[in-house]
């Protein structure tokens, strides 16, 4: 849950969050110096119930701050993409659903692998390129052929 007043406490969430079902963690994130961040994870022991308080706790007055509820998605989900690539709560985006920026990041990340990919092949034609041997025989018959005309007498085509 997010968007939790600095304030609220474990101690406050579990009391807010037993009417929805039996409670194994409660856990506030706070930094380095104990003040929390806003934001806390609560483990339910059966399923149902974290899906039932996802369900009805969304939105609810907590310590004067309307919270907001979802399921950590992050470490469970290999789909799953955060909010500001378009995943996350809601489903839908205002350009229609949250496909089409799903496949918006899809294509940009197959672009830079792309451009990637170009970049080495250009880097490797070049160093190939530098490492070719160089042929003399095409400067010596341009020689030759000009050495022959300056060989002549004066007087000769």
């Amino acid at each position: 849950m997010a968007r939790l007043s600095y304030s609220t406490t474990e101690e406050r969430l579990r009391k807010e969050f037993e009417t929805f079902g039996k409670i194994d963690i409660v856990r506030v994130v706070k930094n380095l110096e104990g003040k929390s961040k806003g934001y806390a994870f609560i483990t339910f022991r059966h399923e149902k119930d974290a899906a039932y308080a996802r369900d009805k706790a969304d939105g609810r007055r907590v310590d004067n701050h309307r919270i907001l509820v979802d399921r950590e998605l992050g470490r469970t989900k290999k789909s799953w993409l955060p909010r500001r690539l378009g995943g996350g709560k809601g489903g839908e985006t205002r350009q229609g659903s949250a496909d089409y920026l799903v496949d918006e990041v899809r294509r940009e990340i197959r672009r830079e692998q792309q451009e990637a990919e170009e970049k080495k092949d250009r880097k490797r034609r070049e160093e190939e390129a530098e490492n070719k041997p160089v042929v003399f025989t095409e400067l010596f018959k341009q020689k030759s052929s000009t050495m022959d005309v300056d060989e002549r007498e004066p007087g000769e085509l």
